[in-house]
């Protein structure tokens, strides 16, 4: 899994040519922590993704610019442009 950063962003997400999944979380979430788990899961049995992970502590500008609301949140790209969004349900898609 690839840890984003503001730095890193645009090269593996915007300008990355097909299907990306991000996992925006934050350590004091217990939610972020219970689907952590079935997210790794998801990431070794899905090669159709390449799977990525956000601290929303640790980029908060950038959660600012996704307009993140809640933890976690889910974030499909395809081909640079966001296609989904949201909780759990998310990883049920894949």
């Amino acid at each position: 899994m690839i840890e984003l950063t503001e730095s890193n962003f645009n090269k593996e997400v915007v300008e990355y040519k097909g299907k990306v999944i991000i996992d925006v979380w934050a350590n004091w979430c217990g939610r972020c922590k219970m689907i952590k788990p079935t997210y790794a899961q998801k990431a070794t049995e899905n090669k159709d993704y390449k799977f990525c992970t956000l601290d929303a502590d640790a980029n908060q500008a950038l959660c600012g610019v996704l307009t993140i609301t809640n933890l976690p949140t889910f974030i499909i790209y395809e081909d640079g442009k966001e296609i989904k969004r949201g909780g759990a349900e998310v990883l049920e898609t894949l």
